[in-house]
């Protein structure tokens, strides 16, 4: 039924608005960790009264996680050993490969932790020789 029809524009647009994002939205709830959250929205009862609100707080959770992301001035060295003078004693907290696998070595901002988009996880803090 076209939205003149029903009387409820704004809430036809929100979901139009929805429906154009949501492969980006499955996409970031993939890469932030997020996807029992959307498979459980993919797989709601579409009548639910909260589904649409649901979907929306969703989306705004992907979109804070995206900003803090692009704010965080990420550094990423490589065949780098422990003993390297490049970093200093206040240097921004390490993070290393999160399953080990490869040798590179990330630095981030206080309370943001970088990504291995490999293998979907965030990486884990280096250890201290």
């Amino acid at each position: 039924m076209p939205p003149e029809q029903t009387g409820d524009i704004g809430t036809h647009a929100r979901w139009r608005a929805l429906c154009e994002r949501f492969i980006d939205i499955k996409l970031g709830a993939f890469r932030y960790d997020l996807a029992t959250e959307w498979r459980e929205l993919a797989g709601a009862n579409p009548d639910a009264p909260d589904l649409l609100a649901n979907w929306e707080q969703l989306d705004e959770r992907i979109t804070e996680l995206h900003d803090q992301e692009l704010t965080v001035v990420t550094r990423h060295w490589s065949n780098m050993s422990a003993d390297d003078d490049l970093l200093d004693d206040d240097e921004e907290a390490d993070y290393v490969c999160p399953s080990d696998r490869c040798d590179r070595q990330s630095s981030a901002q206080p309370g943001a932790v970088p990504r291995c988009d490999l293998l979907g996880a965030p990486m884990k803090p280096k250890r201290n020789h």
